[in-house]
Formats: structure tokens, C-alpha cells, sequence
């Protein structure tokens, strides 16, 4: 009832272009907070524009707040604002883009702290290191019970947490990482969690000791559960005895990985992602059902360009219907090119949904250059944050859309918007922001002024099942004659033979150009860095050796001796 008022009254302040007094905003959010299972109500039913609209209100407030406290911050912007920040436009035209190297790396860890002190009580972390040298971060005791409710948002809307049992498998990284302590703290309180990290065989252990008596949530980056599903396997788990979730992040994913663990673990596994990172905060974006509805039309149409019966069996396997949601190839053509553009056609992004009430995102102009990288600025409107965030760019390639926009675009390719229930939940339509993430912005090699992606080279290796199974991660890099060249990782206890080799070259040869429209250009130019190079490692050795937490998606080129 109180969740169903709030909206309407939001609904009414915004039809009539009345702000909500930031107060009355703020006591809606704690009590929303307060009451996860009424956040999906609120959301069903609050206009999408009056969030943004609320949000706008916020942030002036939160921003001046974190300006006054912050000393950093204070020194950064000490002369941005000729009239003050007094308003939403003032924001907007003076206030500066922050990032790890001009703002963070040039002031101490007290000076980006509010208050020009760390806290006495809470928790420091570091970044992965994956781009250079690993950065300390801290955040309050205040702060990680904020994120306690997160996980239980995540809880009530994305499995049924409050009406089953689970055991919770935590095989994020523990020790000085953000994402695995965190987990641990916050998950207990929706189920009883065992922390174990990446060591696979005390998971494997662990998941055969505990047994079917609960349903069971996975939580890790991608490769590592898809490794430790392989493993249950060999061990004789039989997943039908099993109720399995899975809940990864930390590292992007392409569709053919989902693909293979709901063959494994059936149609009715909940298999998702949540997007956020040590410099903003976990949590941020949550791949919500509907989110993994737009993701599968996405991929669904995509495929539908290069493989009509692959679309179908994707479609299929997800919905349980034989009819592709488009009626046409040029409707899926025109649901893409709407929303990601025509020079992203080949492209797929990650898709996840914010809550603009704690998260400001906005798209940073590309300048009128139509093949510039697309990223976006984040404030966090969380006035408890240790180390505010103020238009922070952490270099994800990615943008903003609305959900009126991904609304309409929906209805102009003649999708039912009902038909994208695809885990049937009633409150799947959830009337937030989308976020299109692609990866790190210097996640690319070019050579020959073609771009290829990460993405691109697992999308070929997952597409054939024995590789797929066969191998861990990879990563781009230029070979010393100017070609492409690709690493591959194999997965523990897979031999690294001639014919493994000869089978990967082969299929990254025949089928790369399929997927990445960069390579595809190289091949029809015949140039001659179109010649593949191909290596294989066995697990955790060569490029492969000593990584921190996760793998670089392109090798950094040798330094000159």
C-alpha cells in the first residue's frame, strides 16, 4: 500500500512539474530500502521520467554536500563554478569530469576521503590492478550495511530468496578484493553462505558434502563457474537432483556462456549478472529479467542476420516458443540500429538496469565523431559515501538509454512487450534506466585501423562446444609482424596438445570474421595482418601466469629492452 502511494505521488508531483521535496524523497527511499519486496511494486508503477527528474534534484544537493566536505574534491573544482552550483544546469555545464588518473592518483587517500579523513571503523579494498598498479580504496561500516540491502533487492527481485532455503557458494576472490569480502558480509543474511574463493576443488568438495536439500546460489566471475560446473560433472553431480543459481560479475560475458550452463542446468536456473567495480561501488547495475530480456533480443537478433536456425534454437531454449519474437530480419535490423546504432551492430553489449535515485549516469559527448568510443560519467548520490564520486568516467565503453527508449523501440520493431517475460515474473517490468556495457575502453587491439574485441574471440571459441569446454579464458595481443594475434588458456587439467592447437587455429581462422566485423574487413582487404596467430597455454602459465584476480582482455605490448 505505502509503496503503491509513493508512486502515485511521485506520478502526480511530476505530471504537474512539481520537484518532491528532497526530505519526503529521501524518507521514500529509506523506507523502499527498508522493505526490499516493496521495491519492485514502487518500480512497476513510478513514471520512468520522474526518476530522472528526482534524481536531477539530488544530485545538486548531494554534490554541494560532498564539495563542501571533500578536500579533494574542494581543490578540484575550486573555480568551475562562476555563479556557484545552485542548479541541476550548473552541474551540467561547469562541473568536470573525474577519473582514476586526473583525480584519484594525484591526491592522498585522506584528501579523497569526506570529512579529510578515513574513517576509524570500516574496511579498506583494492581495485584488481587489471590496467596497472592496484588502488586502495576505503569505505564505512555505514557503507556496507547500504550494500546488505542491496543484496537483498537482489534477493527478492531476481531469485526467491525469502520463500526458499539456499546455500550460498562465495567463489568470488577473497582477501584485500572488494567483491568477495563484501559478498560474504551482506549475503549471510539471505542464506547460509560458505566463503571459499577460487579454489575449485574444495567448491567441488563442498557443493557434493551439502547435497540437494537447499537450492544452491553460485556466485564468481564466469570462466571459474563454468569450470567448477565441469567439474560436478566429473565428479557424477547430477544437476537435475539440483536447484542451481548463478550470480557472476567482475568480468563480462558473452551469450554462448549462458547457453551452455542452461543446458546444463535447465530453463528454470537463474543465471545473471550485476555490474559495479572498486571505484564507484558494487551494486551499481543489476541485470534484472528484463534486462536479460533485452539482452537475449539482442543476441536473437543478431544471430538471425548470420544463423536463422541458431536463432531459433536460442529463442527456443529460452522462451520455449518456436516463433522468433521478430517478425522480420529488417524489424530485428531496426531494434539494434535503434539502440545501439548502426556501427554497433555487431557488437553486444552487457545490459543492466540502475536506480538513478543512488546513481546519476550520463553519456559523455563523442564530439560529432561517429566512431568515437561511447562512455559515461557516474555521480553517486549516496550522501554516506567515504570517498564521494562526482562525474567519475572509470573508461567502460559504454551509454545510458532509457527505458522509454527501449520502450519504444520495442514497439516500433513490433515486439509484444509481454512475450519478454521470459522467467515469468510478475514484477519483471521494472520502469528503471538501462546501461549498454561493452567492456574497458582500451579492452581493443587495432591494426590495419580495424578494431577487435575480446567479445568477438569468445563468442568464436564458445561457438564450438569441444573448445568451449576446453578452454578457460584468452586474450588479444599484436604479434611483432603487425598481426593479430590470440592467447588461449586452458582450463585445469586440460593437456595442451597439437591437435587442441590445431583445432582452436582453426576455428578462430574459419569463424572470427563472422563475429567481429573488424577482422571481417582485414580478411576481405586481404591484408596481411589477417593472418592469425594462435597460442595455447595450460591453465595459469605464460601470459596467463600470476594474474592478480582477472585476466587483461588485451596483452600490454613488450617494453623496449
Amino acid at each position: 500500500m505505502i509503496a503503491r502511494l509513493a508512486a502515485k505521488s511521485v506520478n502526480l508531483s511530476y505530471s504537474l512539474g512539481l520537484p518532491v521535496p528532497l526530505r519526503l524523497q529521501i524518507m521514500v527511499e529509506r523506507w523502499l530500502w527498508n522493505h526490499p519486496s516493496q521495491i519492485k511494486v514502487f518500480l512497476n508503477l513510478v513514471t520512468p521520467a520522474a526518476l530522472w527528474k528526482m534524481s536531477e534534484n539530488k544530485l545538486v544537493a548531494v554534490v554541494r554536500y560532498f564539495i563542501r566536505e571533500t578536500p579533494a574534491l574542494k581543490k578540484r573544482v575550486e573555480g568551475c563554478f562562476p555563479n556557484g552550483l545552485r542548479t541541476f544546469q550548473d552541474f551540467k555545464d561547469h562541473m568536470p569530469v573525474l577519473d582514476k588518473a586526473s583525480y584519484v592518483k594525484t591526491n592522498t587517500l585522506v584528501d579523497l576521503c569526506r570529512g579529510g579523513r578515513i574513517p576509524r571503523a570500516g574496511s579498506l579494498y583494492k581495485s584488481a590492478g587489471t590496467s596497472g598498479q592496484p588502488t586502495i580504496w576505503a569505505d564505512s561500516v555505514e557503507e556496507q550495511l547500504a550494500f546488505d540491502k542491496t543484496v537483498g533487492f537482489i534477493g527478492h527481485t531476481l531469485l526467491d530468496m525469502f520463500g526458499h532455503d539456499y546455500f550460498i557458494v562465495n567463489c568470488w576472490v577473497m582477501g584485500s578484493w572488494l567483491t568477495g569480502g563484501n559478498f560474504a558480509s551482506s549475503a549471510r543474511f539471505y542464506g547460509a553462505i560458505i566463503n571459499i574463493g577460487t579454489l575449485l576443488e574444495e567448491a567441488t568438495e563442498t557443493i557434493r558434502s551439502l547435497g540437494p536439500s537447499r537450492r544452491m546460489l553460485l556466485a564468481g566471475y564466469p570462466p571459474f563457474i563454468f569450470s567448477l560446473l565441469q567439474r560436478l560433472e566429473a565428479v557424477g553431480i547430477k544437476f537435475s537432483d539440483y536447484h542451481f543459481d548463478v550470480v557472476v560479475g567482475g568480468e563480462g560475458f558473452v551469450e554462448e556462456w549462458r547457453d551452455s550452463l542452461i543446458r546444463k542446468l535447465g530453463n528454470k536456473s537463474v543465471i545473471f549478472s550485476v555490474y559495479g567495480s572498486s571505484d564507484k561501488g558494487l551494486g551499481e547495475g543489476i541485470e534484472s529479467h528484463l534486462a536479460y530480456a533485452v539482452r537475449t533480443l539482442f543476441y536473437v537478433a543478431s544471430l538471425s542476420f548470420i544463423d536463422q536456425k541458431k536463432a531459433h534454437e536460442v529463442w527456443r531454449l529460452r522462451s520455449g516458443e518456436e516463433n522468433l519474437p521478430f517478425k522480420t530480419e529488417a524489424s530485428a535490423r531496426a531494434f539494434l540500429s535503434r539502440l545501439l546504432g548502426e556501427d554497433l551492430l555487431h557488437r553486444l553489449p552487457m545490459v543492466f538496469q540502475f536506480d538513478p535515485s543512488f546513481y546519476y549516469n550520463e553519456n559523455r559527448p563523442t564530439d560529432g565523431n561517429p566512431g568515437a568510443r561511447r562512455e559515461f560519467a557516474s555521480t553517486v548520490l549516496v550522501p554516506l559515501l567515504t570517498i564521494p564520486r562526482v562525474r567519475y568516467n572509470i573508461h567502460d565503453e559504454g551509454f545510458v538509454v532509457t527505458y522509454d527508449e527501449v520502450r519504444q523501440a520495442a514497439a516500433e520493431a513490433g515486439l509484444d512487450w509481454n512475450r519478454l517475460n521470459l522467467r515469468h515474473d510478475k514484477y519483471f517490468d521494472l520502469h528503471l534506466p538501462f546501461l549498454f556495457i561493452f567492456g574497458r575502453t582500451d579492452g581493443t587491439v587495432s591494426i590495419d585501423g580495424a578494431n577487435i574485441f575480446p567479445q568477438d574471440v569468445e563468442r568464436t571459441v564458445r561457438e564450438d562446444a569441444a573448445l568451449s569446454e576446453a578452454v578457460y579464458g584468452h586474450q588479444l595481443f599484436v604479434t611483432d609482424a603487425f598481426n593479430l594475434g590470440v592467447s588461449l588458456e586452458l582450463r585445469a587439467g586440460t593437456a595442451n596438445t597439437p591437435d587442441l592447437l590445431e583445432r582452436a587455429r582453426a576455428q578462430l581462422d574459419n569463424r572470427l570474421a563472422t563475429y567481429s566485423s573488424g577482422f571481417g574487413e582485414l580478411r576481405r582487404d586481404h591484408l596481411p595482418s589477417a593472418v592469425l596467430t594462435v597460442e595455447t597455454h595450460p591453465y595459469n602459465t605464460g601470459p596467463f601466469a600470476n594474474r592478480r584476480v582477472k585476466t587483461a582482455g588485451v596483452r600490454a605490448p613488450a617494453k623496449p629492452q
